[in-house]
């Protein structure tokens, strides 16, 4: 499965892939044509080297390496709490809260919303601004090279704040039990 939806990624656009010129790679322009705001974000994840092209290399890697990220395994409640979470999502997406539900949301989702496609945060979330649609593609990408606040060492820091504030810590005790979940599997 995960072989087939990368060739999709580098199909021709005529058949509803990324690469226009068939050269086998996604180009920044091939890619940021009708993402908008967000694409440079997710390109610069998807593209570690910095050379301007996307291989089915580099996707494979991000890609195993997201499935392999906590980020992936969270529920559409989780992701809720992850993206309303300041220390995650560094902006205000409460007006959106609904939206992630609606459309079920999933650690999963999020792979193909904020990074493969990340015009879908507009046209399907309705993310209409172009910061907050930067903004969470960031975090999404913060979270697969392992540098968000699901990553081991941010866990605790983070526990230790939101209990200082007198948050409920729902979240909190959730991440954890994922975390300590994944640490078995």
């Amino acid at each position: 499965a995960l072989v087939s939806a990368l060739d999709s990624f580098f199909l021709s656009r005529e058949q509803g892939g990324k690469d226009v010129d068939h050269d086998g790679r996604v180009s920044k322009k091939e890619f940021s044509k009708e993402q908008g705001a967000g694409s440079a974000e997710a390109f610069s994840c998807l593209d570690p080297d910095d050379d301007g092209q996307i291989t089915r290399e580099e996707m494979f890697d991000l890609k195993t390496r997201f499935f392999r990220s906590r980020l992936s395994h969270l529920t559409v409640e989780e992701v809720r709490g992850w993206v309303s979470s300041e220390r995650c999502v560094p902006i205000d997406m409460s007006e959106h809260l609904s939206a992630f539900r609606a459309h079920e949301i999933n650690g999963l989702s999020l792979w193909k919303f904020g990074v493969k496609n990340p015009s879908l945060l507009r046209t399907r979330l309705g993310i209409t601004s172009e910061i907050k649609r930067a903004t969470l593609t960031q975090a999404i990408c913060r979270e697969i090279e392992g540098h968000g606040c699901l990553a081991p060492n941010s866990m605790k820091r983070w526990y230790s704040e939101e209990e200082g504030k007198g948050g409920s810590g729902w979240l909190v005790n959730t991440l954890i039990f994922v975390s300590v979940a994944l640490s078995i599997i």
